[in-house]
């Protein structure tokens, strides 16, 4: 069982380009949607070494093409025309979907915690603009919403204590990113909960504080 995103037929790719289909949306529709579909249904049908095959491919390749979600203002005098975000919209709940379900098959497996929480992490750092509508903005923060809860089932090590912190500092200092139209509210509430939350997560904060008094005093 070994599939590789992009790979197809190519008498399917031609067909798709006699038609004035590009090829990078054929690459898109035969090649990362039908990977989700088959981890989905793999993962469904209790085939989970396989599903978590394919979940490890499409983690990698969701976090090395993040999906491009900025509107840029038009240059216009006097008052501001209203931009549409519908497919920056649709293209963020999408992405949240496959993160909750990359989250979901990942999770299960412990040498794999930290590609689940990577992607989770980065689900909640969409750079995005508003949704298009007041329901469709309800919709993607209960998606976020899920990401929180499943991420907090990932048992958090030093490394992920560790990135939890920097990203903390960031929203303090207010450079996590240059484009922000959205406020992160749930990965500051996730990050606040991990950061005040007593017990092993405490005890993985403390390290990190001593490693630093350690390195400081060097």
């Amino acid at each position: 069982f070994n599939i590789k995103i992009g790979s197809g037929d190519w008498d399917s790719r031609n067909e798709f380009e006699s038609v004035g289909c590009p090829v990078n949306l054929w690459l898109k529709l035969g090649g990362v949607q039908v990977l989700f579909a088959c981890a989905e249904a793999l993962h469904a049908h209790g085939y989970s070494n396989e599903a978590c095959r394919l979940a490890v491919e499409l983690a990698t390749d969701l976090l090395a093409n993040p999906p491009d979600l900025k509107v840029e203002q038009p240059q216009t005098k006097g008052k501001k025309s209203k931009v549409s975000t519908s497919r920056q919209t649709q293209v963020a709940t999408n992405t949240l979907s496959k993160a909750a379900f990359l989250l979901t098959v990942l999770s299960e497996r412990t040498e794999l915690h930290n590609l689940a929480f990577s992607t989770g992490m980065f689900s909640l750092e969409l750079q995005r603009p508003p949704a298009s509508t007041k329901a469709l903005e309800v919709k993607l923060a209960y998606q976020e919403s899920e990401v929180v809860a499943l991420l907090k089932k990932i048992p958090l090590g030093v490394v992920e204590m560790s990135a939890i912190r920097g990203r903390a500092e960031q929203l303090r200092d207010g450079n996590l990113c240059d484009y922000r139209p959205v406020l992160p509210l749930m990965l500051a509430s996730f990050i606040f909960d991990v950061l005040c939350t007593p017990g092993e997560f405490c005890l993985v904060v403390f390290a990190l504080l001593q490693g630093n008094r350690l390195t400081s005093s060097i």
